[in-house]
């Protein structure tokens, strides 16, 4: 049987071949010869891939199936027969080819082969659609998938990331309650002792944008990407926050309070899709749901504490250094969640695995299930605009996915009672704590006489708070398990 040598199109050098089964006229020792070949690269870093090909000589009638092992840490290839794929259960993938050539090293003539990508040990035969592009489950095929290939450790990195983050962003909501008496002399000429409601609008507007963004923000990282979300929110939040601090009328001041609550709050519309993607079980989300649950409690108590310090050491009248702090400590997280944090949405992910599809084939013919869908819902309408004006469509699905966005929680809340009720309960303490920020300059700094780093530091109650209520994630399902 004469030793052939593989050489493909798109190929990565292979160490050793094994034969695993030729035909019946081939003693064992024929079939456990090594053999040098290169294959198609189908992998990176160190990722497993799985093909599957074929080679026959129809002067001779001869084929055989073979495992590839590749030099690229732990990449492997699989290959069969092609005309027993029946017998052997593979998934095929049709499409997913690369042409190329087995030329035989004892001036055998070549060989035409082709090698298909294929999912390992499936029992599910051929999908139903070989262009729909879905994820298969296995690790080897769907790197891309973020829950799947990422390690535990990792996850963790990015939980803490986006929770720093969403400390951060609910951080600058209160540094404003120790600005404002400061505020109030600067604007109004008053004495600044009791700001009046103009000046506390600061926070209420904040927190207004901080309710109104999640609604916008959430479907477009659903049809851009949470990443792309993140940076791009991140990014406005930081320029309207500097915006604050070089203010030169309160209703500058203002209106740039309430942009960048609004755009501050992508974090908190998307971080919660960001940590459901990396998870794959409840049971694995304990320590992230707990760090999540608590930074937005931890951020606000931990605000009024260097804020109070900044305005006493300025001598109580130079407020915008707690907004200049504050923009250093947002670029510092901006960079660390756009150099850190990947794309986790799995909707984006499948479309990037979809356009590799169509790179290395050459295809145009694969879709996901979701560019499909949009292309149906506005069918009648790309077919009337002109080539230059279809990009108006995924516009259009983007709109009304906000559009419903915004209607799925007031739906939620009217038919979900129990809902409504923890709803109205989590809005009550929230409500209370940022009523807090508000009274406690006006009681701490009037009735007992505290200076505003004194002030800041009785907002330790909330940090602590916070603090010893991590540890109920934990509690709570050991009571579940108990009962």
């Amino acid at each position: 049987m004469p030793r052939y040598k593989f050489e493909h199109q798109k190929h990565y050098h292979v160490y050793s071949r094994r034969v695993l089964r030729t035909t019946a006229d081939h003693t064992r020792k024929q079939r456990q010869k090594n053999y040098v070949t290169t294959i198609p690269s189908m992998t990176r870093s160190g990722k497993w891939s799985y093909f599957c090909s074929w080679e026959s000589d129809n002067s001779s009638t001869q084929s055989l199936e073979i495992a590839w092992r590749a030099d690229n840490k732990n990449s492997s290839v699989i290959s069969r027969e092609l005309d027993q794929y029946n017998n052997y259960r593979h998934t095929w993938i049709p499409g997913l080819t690369h042409p190329s050539t087995a030329v035989a090293e004892d001036g055998t003539p070549s060989i035409p082969t082709m090698s298909y990508m294929v999912q390992n040990c499936a029992d599910t035969g051929p999908p139903q659609d070989p262009y729909l592009v879905e994820w298969t489950g296995n690790v080897c095929l769907d790197f891309e998938n973020v829950k799947l290939t990422t390690s535990t450790g990792r996850k963790l990195v990015y939980t803490g990331v986006i929770c720093l983050a969403v400390v951060a962003v609910t951080c600058l909501s209160s540094v404003y309650s120790m600005a404002m008496p400061a505020i109030t002399r600067e604007f109004l000429g008053d004495d600044g002792q009791q700001p009046p409601a103009v000046v506390t609008l600061g926070l209420t507007l904040y927190l207004l944008g901080m309710a109104v963004g999640p609604l916008i923000f959430a479907p477009m990282s659903e049809v851009y990407g949470r990443r792309a979300m993140y940076a791009v929110s991140f990014f406005f939040a930081l320029g309207y926050n500097f915006g604050c601090a070089f203010s030169e009328t309160l209703g500058g001041l203002l209106t740039c309070r309430f942009l960048t609550g609004l755009f501050a709050s992508g974090f908190l519309g998307i971080a919660a899709g960001t940590i459901a993607d990396l998870y794959a079980s409840v049971s694995e989300m304990q320590l992230a749901s707990m760090l999540f649950t608590s930074a937005p409690v931890v951020g606000p108590a931990i605000g009024p504490m260097f804020a109070g310090s900044l305005v006493h050491e300025n001598g109580g009248s130079n407020w915008r250094w707690c907004f200049h702090v504050m923009s250093m400590v947002l670029t510092a997280v901006y960079l660390l969640v756009v150099l850190v944090v990947p794309e986790t949405c799995e909707a984006i992910l499948l479309e990037h695995k979809a356009a590799q599809v169509r790179r290395v084939t050459e295809n145009n013919e694969y879709y996901t299930a979701r560019s499909r869908a949009i292309l149906h819902r506005h069918k009648g309408l790309a077919e009337q605009l002109p080539g230059h004006m279809r990009w108006f469509v995924p516009m259009l699905d983007l709109a009304m996915q906000v559009c419903k966005s915004a209607q799925t929680p007031v739906r939620m809340l009217v038919h979900e009672p129990m809902l409504a009720l923890l709803c109205g309960y989590s809005g009550l303490l929230l409500a209370v704590m940022y009523m807090f920020f508000v009274s406690y300059p006006r009681v701490f700094a009037q009735t007992y006489g505290f200076n505003l780093r004194q002030v800041g530091l009785a907002f330790n109650g909330l940090l602590c708070g916070a603090l010893a209520a991590m540890p109920t994630v934990w509690i709570n399902r050991w009571w579940v398990r108990k009962q």
